[in-house]
């Protein structure tokens, strides 16, 4: 090897040497990060702590930060999350060093179990996949059974057929709804056709009843009026005849021989 190139490689290894020196261990790494997600918490930042915490896990995985993370999705109301991250804690503790953790961790998995709301999809194509909220759930059959967290979620299921069905659902805790699927090309559900409605029978109008008229209409009425009154003026006359004073010989009347 030359002379220069060992000075060389000597000088690169001394500079190299304060650098890694510097570097922490992952320990030291996972430590800080640990310390500032339990700051975070005591300050109720809960989605900064459950970061902090996650990347502690990734650097050195210790069963007290999987409880942290758990009691962090907790806090955040993700149930669902929270219920998966306590199993990953209770299936790697200690049941001697950590009986108190442990006891409590059932607990509280067991309360974030019992308040997560569950969605159940009827009438699914069996090979049809079902996502939450972009997710893909595993799964087969005619009934799905999807455990979600309260509050609002789109689903979509689609098939190998390219028909789908998409809606938004809003759930509660501890509530259990159902949804009957029904694909379509354009995704949304079929809606049943709308049942005509039956045109009545035609039925012609009646004639109206003739109304009834009244005597005084009659013409015949008032002929036979005109005559008995025109009777009774005359026997009138004829009465008051015989009692009127004897004919004086006006020109104005023609009498009738007897």
């Amino acid at each position: 090897m030359k002379p220069l190139s060992a000075l060389g490689l000597a000088l690169a290894l001394c500079l190299a040497a304060p650098s890694a020196a510097a570097q922490p261990a992952p320990e030291a790494e996972a430590r800080a990060y640990f310390e500032q997600g339990v700051s975070l918490a005591d300050a109720a930042r809960w989605a900064e702590a459950l970061a902090a915490f996650q990347h502690s896990l990734r650097v050195v995985p210790r069963s007290s930060t999987r409880l942290n993370i758990a009691r962090a999705l907790l806090r955040l109301g993700r149930l669902r999350a929270a219920v998966e991250a306590f199993d990953g804690y209770l299936l790697g503790a200690d049941p001697g060093a950590e009986a108190a953790r442990i006891a409590e961790a059932t607990q509280l998995r067991e309360e974030a179990r019992a308040a997560l709301a569950v969605l159940v999809l009827t009438g699914v194509p069996d090979a049809a996949e079902v996502l939450a909220d972009g997710e893909l759930r595993l799964g087969t059959g005619p009934t799905r059974v999807l455990p979600l967290d309260p509050g609002s979620h789109h689903i979509e299921v689609r098939d190998t057929n390219q028909r789908t069905a998409r809606f938004d659902v809003v759930l509660t805790r501890s509530s259990r709804e159902t949804r009957a699927v029904s694909l379509s090309r354009d995704g949304a559900a079929a809606e049943p056709a709308p049942t005509p409605t039956p045109t009545p029978p035609f039925v012609a109008p009646s004639a109206p009843a003739p109304a009834s008229r009244s005597v005084l209409q009659s013409p015949w009425f008032w002929v036979a009026t005109v005559a008995v009154v025109g009777g009774v003026v005359t026997a009138l006359a004829l009465t008051l005849d015989t009692t009127a004073a004897p004919y004086g010989g006006s020109t104005g009347r023609v009498l009738t021989v007897p």
